[in-house]
Parts: C-alpha cells; sequence; structure tokens
C-alpha cells in the first residue's frame, strides 16, 4: 500500500519472485491412494538442491556464503557414509519427493553462532518434513566437526539475519519435458524419482474489486496471496491469506486494517474463480498456489 503503508507493499512485492515455490501438492486420503499406486517405472530420477534464500536484497552476499558452507556440511555426511564427496547419492527410501515440503530456517549471526529449526510456509497443511529433519542433523553433525562455519560478508551492517533453505527439484510435465530449477546458489543434495505433473492452471481468472475505501484514501497494493486449489478445481477462500517470508517486518496496527481490506476483496473474488486442478502422475490433488494481485488506482 501506498502513504504510511508503502514498506509492507514493498516487502510483499519483492519477496515473491524468491517464493519457495509457485505450487505445493496436498494429496487428501484418496490422492495419497492414489500416489501410492503409482509404478516405479513412471517415475524420473531428478536432483534435489538446496537453495538459501534471505529476505533483504542487501544481505544476498550471505547467501552465497551460507551456500558454500553448506557444500562442506553436505560433502562431509556423504564421506562419512563412505560415498565420493562429490557423488548424488538416491535419498529413498527415507528421502523421497513426497519428503521435501518444509524448509530449514537458519540465524546467522556475525560472531559465528548459528541457531536452526524447521519451518512449514503452508498453512500448517504440508506433512512432508524428512529432507528438512534430515538436512538439519547434517547440519549439526558439520558444526560439531568443526565444520558449516559461514564468513560474515564485509559491507554487512547487521549482527545477525535470517537464511531459508528450500528444497527444490525439477519437475518434468505430462510430455515428459523437463523445467529446471532456477536459482543463483543451488547445493546439491541427492536424487529422488519424480512422477510427471501438472500445475494448477486458471480457467476463469479471479477478479478482485478495489476496495472503495482504500482508493478513496489513495492506497495500493501489491499482494502475494496463497491458497487451496481443491480437485474440483475451486479455490477455497477461508486458506487465503498474505504469503510472508520468514523475518519479513509484519505490518502494525494501523497497516493491518488497510491490508485486511485488500485481502478481502481477494478471498470474495476467489470464490468465483475457476481452475484446471493439479494432477501427479495422472493423480488429480488438492494444491497450495501462490499468485499475487496488484492493485493500482488510474492515473
Amino acid at each position: 500500500m501506498r502513504r504510511a503503508a508503502t514498506w509492507l507493499v514493498l516487502a510483499l512485492f519483492a519477496a515473491a519472485p524468491a517464493a519457495r515455490a509457485q505450487y505445493a501438492y496436498l494429496p487428501d486420503a484418496a490422492g495419497s491412494a492414489c500416489l501410492d499406486r503409482i509404478p516405479a517405472a513412471r517415475l524420473v530420477r531428478v536432483p534435489v538442491v538446496g537453495v538459501p534464500f534471505v529476505v533483504d536484497s542487501a544481505e544476498r552476499p550471505l547467501a552465497a556464503a551460507v551456500a558454500l558452507a553448506l557444500q562442506s556440511a553436505v560433502e562431509l555426511s556423504r564421506t562419512r557414509a563412505g560415498l565420493p564427496a562429490d557423488s548424488l547419492p538416491p535419498g529413498e527410501p527415507d528421502l523421497t519427493w513426497r519428503q521435501l515440503d518444509h524448509d530449514v530456517l537458519l540465524v546467522v549471526h556475525r560472531d559465528g553462532r548459528l541457531d536452526w529449526r524447521t519451518v512449514d510456509g503452508s498453512l500448517g497443511l504440508l506433512r512432508g518434513d524428512a529432507a528438512a529433519r534430515w538436512f538439519v542433523q547434517v547440519i549439526r553433525t558439520a558444526r560439531a566437526a568443526g565444520e558449516m562455519l559461514i564468513a560474515w560478508p564485509d559491507g554487512l551492517a547487521s549482527d545477525s539475519a535470517f537464511v531459508r533453505i528450500g528444497f527444490q527439484r525439477p519437475s518434468i510435465d505430462e510430455r515428459g519435458v523437463t523445467r529446471p530449477v532456477r536459482a543463483e546458489v543451488p547445493v546439491p543434495l541427492f536424487s529422488v524419482g519424480v512422477p510427471p505433473e501438472r500445475l494448477v492452471a486458471v480457467t476463469r481468472a479471479p477478479r478482485p474489486r478495489f476496495p472503495t475505501d482504500a482508493q478513496a484514501r489513495g492506497f495500493e497494493a501489491d499482494l502475494v496471496m496463497q491458497f487451496v486449489v481443491d480437485t474440483a478445481g475451486r479455490a477455497d477462500p477461508a486458506t487465503a491469506r498474505p504469503w510472508w517470508p520468514e523475518g519479513a517486518r509484519r505490518p502494525g496496527p494501523q497497516q493491518e486494517v488497510v491490508l485486511a481490506e485488500f485481502v478481502r476483496t481477494v478471498q470474495v473474488a476467489l470464490d468465483d474463480a475457476r481452475y484446471e486442478p493439479a494432477r501427479l502422475g495422472g493423480c488429480v490433488v488438492p494444491a497450495l498456489v501462490q499468485q499475487s494481485y496488484f492493485f493500482r488506482r488510474r492515473r
């Protein structure tokens, strides 16, 4: 929003392109049973990478430093398992494509301290956290061995920073075309077999109205909204809420009131929207979707 809430809009909009994923799949009971029946012959083996992400663009050099330290930690875990340091072992049976949903949040301190925990940015709907828990153990083991030391970049004024590590993999569409991971500093971790997929597609776009009161007061907004699209291709307005990256500054009470107006108008519009639901290996599944909405006054 503009005026007093300008900082809020910039925080939301700047983070959108670097979000962990635009789609995360949420199999229900029937969908999980269908996914369990996907034959191994339909799975295509792809690499899984860890991708460091920082909210503040001024802290981007820290992401590269973290990636270098993570690479050292992963290589240590491989050699301790009797594998070549530069190998890309299969993650199965414990680490599958259905276990990549959670992230690892690092708090990096200038004095060398490092804190970590697993996080779920999916409205609490995802449960595949095995990769995140494995990665935490890799970090813990490396720190105990004197590895995983992160060099604080020159010119970084703060004494600590959040770095979120997401797990990404290439996707294979139903025609067999690979969509590669796009990341500046990916860290190769392991490989997994993945099924072909079809992303959610918009068939009738939501058309949120500009909130009358916000428009009269001169506010504008760029929002990244997160919501669930079910197997019938309907958006669930009750799950729609702004997407906030870890560590982003939250709005104060006055900004929250104005933000709520824009959120409500998106929720109302989603009730009339229609989508082609997501498919994984031929199974129709619910999906958690992130979409950007831009509210601009006519000049």
